[in-house]
């Protein structure tokens, strides 16, 4: 049967072989857990040498890794009984879990994904370390371009809610963000236009790993077309590759606005 593992111990369990031979895109979506700037939860069959574990981002993404074939039994049991529990209590309608081949796998609201779900592509997309040419855009001048700071968020823009929203979804709490991470937005007058965020940050967690992050951005339907997320997506690397960071922008293959925005 797998155990949760207390919090206090991702710090040791990330140095097992298990989560440092994790292929580029769960070691982005998985190490922010183990180093506790993402919520997460985690269960694995033994907490001294684990060979499978089950993460859940307390979203409603769910990850599968290790020896699935040789623990099948076990773990569709541990998914009927202690998962099935977890995700009944998720306030998100669909499920989304990545094993085998480490694409995502939309299960909806069934439980027997080891044997029976959809697949579905997505794309990731790492930036060169070294500092890319900016993209050539025209962005009206009444646009600003800025950092995030607590000032920022203290005033009385439009959608800033939005914005404040998504920090307190991606990262343990706000402080967190300004402790570890970092992102910039667009203003226009008294409104937030938009926003690009660092999230999943995370060290080096093997000989082959880096200290990373992902992009999250968000345009404001008033706002798109007008070169805004361009300008806040080119600021957002500038300071990234500044501090040290490997880069990632992922979404769903078939996106093809935020595939162009990334490319």
């Amino acid at each position: 049967m797998l155990h949760k593992v207390n919090s206090d111990d991702y710090r040791s369990i990330r140095k097992q072989p298990l989560f440092k031979l994790l292929n580029e895109y769960l070691s982005l979506n998985i190490n922010p857990i183990l180093y506790r700037t993402f919520p997460g939860i985690i269960w694995v069959d033994n907490i001294s040498k684990p060979t499978v574990a089950y993460i859940y981002d307390t979203r409603r993404a769910h990850f599968l890794i290790g020896d699935i074939e040789t623990k099948r039994e076990e773990l569709t049991e541990f998914i009927k009984t202690e998962i099935s529990v977890v995700i009944s209590q998720s306030q998100s309608g669909s499920i989304f879990i990545y094993h085998r081949d480490w694409k995502l796998v939309n299960s909806g609201s069934k439980f027997d994904f080891l044997n029976n779900a959809i697949i579905i592509d997505r794309c990731i997309y790492r930036f060169p370390k070294s500092k890319p040419e900016k993209k050539e855009f025209k962005m009206p001048p009444e646009y600003k371009i800025m950092e995030i700071t607590k000032d920022l968020l203290s005033k009385n823009l439009k959608n800033i809610e939005g914005l404040k929203s998504e920090l307190q979804h991606m990262w343990i709490d706000i402080d967190n963000f300004f402790t570890i991470g970092f992102g910039v937005c667009a203003v226009q007058g008294d409104a937030l236009a938009g926003w690009c965020l660092g999230e999943y940050f995370s060290e080096k967690n093997s000989l082959h790993d880096s200290k990373k992050f992902g992009i999250g951005i968000e345009t404001y339907p008033e706002f798109q077309k007008k070169g805004v997320a361009t300008a806040m997506t080119n600021l957002l690397i500038e300071i990234g590759l500044k501090k040290g960071y490997t880069i990632y922008w992922d979404c769903y293959k078939g996106n093809d606005a935020s595939i162009k925005t990334a490319l």
